[in-house]
């Protein structure tokens, strides 16, 4: 079948909807959704059976970005496991892993609140309040993440058994670099600086793989969701750690180095997460396995 057009798309969807609910469904809205590159993604408006549904489509794209994000059946499971297991991620609805309504596959999840939009979240005053609490709160998800068992997940992309993640990912980024013929000294004494200084991974553990600030839906009160899980894989925790301090994600909130938002603080027990909020007050979250050493603290508005 071939893909839809936005004037056929309602219809298509709504007798999908249909067929899987053995209800008479309806799509009342649709929406595209600003910010996602990977996947072609709407805020859909439905009744089903007379009920309303807030929804979120998620559909591939005519071509892949990136051969190693995961399928939407894949992308499903996962949802569907971090949502049990209590992670602030949207419950997924219904799924089409064959292309068979919309002519490409996709899947439909609750929609929620908030905001995503990285430099909105970092600089909108009506978000204040809501930034001192993001660092905590993304710790505490970053906990219920890591704690997931992956054997579960076995779909996963994962190291081989004889490499660490921190080899394996240099030899998956020289393999790009030799694709595309790129030739940047620089960038060659980087890498070999990375390969001498490659860490052990004492246990693998279940990652989000692009947990930063604009795949967090921020409201008033923080956190309300943990989004776009297509480059979820197995490995070493630490890269969800690192990945939101990235200068990138700071969205020129560059003295502020977790998502322009908190600061790194250094823990004396590195099997606990410790975590520093607002006016010298603390949390802890117990997690299994060990997670890391450095956390994520607020700190005040500049």
């Amino acid at each position: 079948m071939t893909a839809p057009t936005p004037t056929d798309l309602p219809a298509r969807l709504a007798a999908f909807l249909t067929h899987t609910c053995g209800a008479l469904a309806t799509i009342t809205a649709m929406q595209p959704i600003a910010g996602g590159a990977s996947r072609e993604t709407w805020a859909v408006d439905a009744e089903i059976g007379g009920a309303a549904e807030a929804l979120v489509l998620r559909m591939d794209l005519a071509s892949s970005m990136n051969p190693d994000a995961l399928s939407r059946l894949q992308e499903f499971a996962l949802l569907a496991a971090a949502h049990a297991a209590g992670v602030l991620a949207p419950r997924p609805r219904w799924l089409d892993a064959n292309g068979t309504a919309l002519g490409r596959p996709f899947l439909l999840m609750d929609r929620i609140a908030g905001e995503s939009i990285g430099p909105r979240v970092v600089r909108r005053p009506e978000l204040a309040a809501a930034r001192a609490r993001l660092p905590a709160q993304m710790a505490a998800q970053l906990a219920r993440i890591h704690a997931i068992d992956p054997k579960a997940l076995d779909f996963l992309p994962r190291p081989p058994p004889d490499r660490s993640p921190a080899l394996h990912a240099l030899e998956r980024t020289r393999r790009v670099i030799d694709a595309i013929k790129l030739q940047n000294p620089a960038l060659e004494l980087g890498l070999r600086w990375l390969d001498q200084r490659a860490p052990n991974c004492e246990q693998l553990t279940l990652i989000h793989g692009d947990f930063r600030i604009g795949n967090l839906l921020v409201g008033p009160e923080g956190l309300n969701a943990v989004i776009d899980w297509e480059f979820a894989h197995v490995g070493d925790p630490h890269e969800d750690l690192a990945w939101p301090c990235v200068r990138d994600w700071r969205f020129g909130k560059d003295t502020l180095h977790v998502g322009g938002g908190g600061v790194v603080v250094h823990s004396q027990n590195p099997s606990r997460v410790s975590i520093s909020v607002r006016n010298s007050s603390s949390i802890s979250a117990a997690r299994r396995p060990r997670l890391a050493s450095s956390t994520f603290g607020s700190a005040p508005e500049r």
